[in-house]
């Protein structure tokens, strides 16, 4: 296994750049919606030794994903963290919230940044949001985009494009190695935060027949009862939504991997006593988090277990990969995710693409997955 130092470029990435001859990042803005975390911190370093000035990008990360020690990193390097990466407030819809900060993120940029003296503008996005936005306010420049999230994927997928977009999201690589690590994360996770509560529910239902749900479910029905429900029938082990809705008072455990909302809150009140709600997705959208949070006095951190009315919230609604005791993956095991990026960086500086979603080469992923198993 690959091993690397917080501090150090990680190693895949490395090989990942000796795939790519000739390049030089200098005179490059990149613009970034990112988790802020060691290993982005990590994957920044071997853009730095390609001559990427550090003065030169600016990101925007996510309450939920933001690591005090890694923004740390970034700032020391000279790196611009926008400062609403660590902001939240209970009581208001994070993703309406993070739809503003990425407008205000990217017009106080587009205000302060003379664009016409950069060679190449990069956009590396996480979600969706800055792509969309970024289509109309910056398509006059010389840009091309990395989306690296399916939900993303799904928000800019009908777009009519005003650069390209490499598509990160969907690669064979990402999601054939990404899933099993995400998914150890979540299971570590959730069996801390259930020991924290004091509860082993016997009982599971799982939201979502995706490729994350499906391993979730896979781990899981060896050591408990689990139902899986998905909109496909054929994927799913009930026949509609109405009886799924019939059933759901059954469940102490219901894990959400739907990407949006994953009921109604209006069956809210047909959940059994001291239910368990965990997201494995994104953001706070899969259970309604804000309309339970309302239920409290209002408070600033993302990451508290909350109680209200019987319904046990864990981490206040965002996904549990993500928490105050364990937040995100390692290096060496997100590896092949930011080498993909890594190199859909430099696919976009070495090559020309048309306005349009572009797949990465099957060529190099199986390079980089080759290296990665040795």
């Amino acid at each position: 296994m690959i091993k690397s130092k917080n501090t150090d470029e990680l190693p895949l990435v490395k090989y990942a750049s000796s795939l790519f001859k000739n390049i030089g990042l200098e005179n490059t803005l990149v613009i970034g919606c990112q988790h802020i975390l060691k290993p982005q911190f990590q994957m920044f370093l071997s853009l730095f030794r390609l001559g990427l000035n550090p003065k030169n990008v600016f990101l925007l990360g996510k309450c939920y994903s933001t690591d005090n020690e890694a923004l740390k990193l970034f700032v020391n390097k000279g790196v611009h963290i926008n400062k609403l990466s660590t902001y939240f407030d209970s009581h208001k819809s994070y993703d309406e919230e993070y739809k503003k900060y990425v407008k205000r993120f990217l017009i106080d940029i587009k205000k302060n940044v003379d664009f016409d003296n950069y060679k190449k503008i990069i956009i590396i996005d996480d979600g969706g949001f800055l792509i969309n936005l970024a289509n109309n306010y910056l398509k006059d420049y010389k840009i091309f985009a990395i989306e690296q999230t399916s939900a993303g994927y799904e928000k800019i997928k009908d777009l009519q494009l005003n650069f390209p977009v490499i598509n990160v999201a969907r690669s064979k690589a990402k999601l054939a190695h990404e899933t099993p690590i995400i998914v150890n994360q979540f299971m570590k996770n959730l069996k801390y935060e259930l020991s924290v509560l004091g509860t082993s529910p016997k009982k599971v239902l799982i939201i979502g027949n995706g490729v994350i749900g499906r391993e979730i479910y896979k781990r899981l029905k060896k050591e408990k009862e689990v139902n899986i429900y998905d909109y496909i029938q054929e994927k799913s082990h009930f026949n509609s939504i109405d009886n799924l809705i019939s059933k759901i008072s059954e469940f102490d455990l219901i894990i959400g991997c739907t990407g949006k909302q994953s009921f109604p809150l209006s069956e809210y009140n047909n959940l059994k006593k001291n239910v368990i709600l965990a997201s494995a997705s994104s953001s706070d959208r899969e259970f309604s988090a804000k309309n339970i949070r309302l239920l409290t006095k209002k408070y600033y951190d993302c990451h508290i277990n909350i109680k209200v009315n019987e319904i046990n919230l864990l981490n206040s609604g965002f996904p549990i990969t993500f928490t105050k005791h364990s937040i995100g993956s390692d290096g060496k095991d997100i590896q092949i995710t930011m080498s993909l990026i890594f190199s859909a960086i430099l696919l976009g500086i070495s090559k020309k693409y048309n306005s349009e979603i572009i797949e990465i080469d099957n060529k190099l992923q199986k390079l980089i997955i080759k290296e990665f198993q040795k």
